[in-house]
């Protein structure tokens, strides 16, 4: 039974963890090459791709921070066959990797300050979950990681 949930954990520490981190970072790099560039004037519009990025990444900390309130006696209780923090957490990874997709799309669009940073966080991001995905997969019924 242990083993179920350290199949779900690792792929899903692996995205909460890796856009925690690598979203962070390129979110504080993007932020000082806006506000550092030329003069030191930050713009009265930051680009909507530095937005979605930082909330990709505190969805992933409120997600943690969520998973820790779950109550001992709903951790064994099931939702359509999942365990509950799997569900909500679940719900968290998905929400977070709508928020990369969003922000790689919105740099597609915009030119300026920080978008090759935005753009290469955005990207380094949807790897992160692709690798996570990647992980989930491998780990199912059949699978050579089962």
């Amino acid at each position: 039974m242990w083993m179920e949930g350290l199949r779900f954990a690792i792929p899903a520490y692996i995205m909460a963890f890796g856009t925690i981190l690598i979203g962070g970072v390129f979110a504080i790099l993007a932020w000082l090459r806006i506000a550092f560039y030329r003069g030191g004037e930050v713009p009265e519009k930051l680009p909507p791709a530095l937005y979605t990025i930082i909330s990709a990444v505190g969805i992933e900390i409120l997600g943690i921070i969520v998973l820790g309130k779950i109550p001992f006696e709903l951790t064994e209780r099931q939702v359509l066959g999942i365990s509950i923090p799997s569900c909500v957490w679940s719900i968290f990874l998905l929400s977070g990797l709508a928020l990369v997709v969003t922000s790689l799309a919105l740099c597609r669009g915009h030119r300026g300050r920080g978008w090759g940073i935005l753009r290469l966080g955005a990207s380094c991001l949807v790897l992160v979950h692709l690798f996570g995905g990647f992980c989930f997969v491998m780990a199912l019924p059949g699978m050579p990681w089962h």
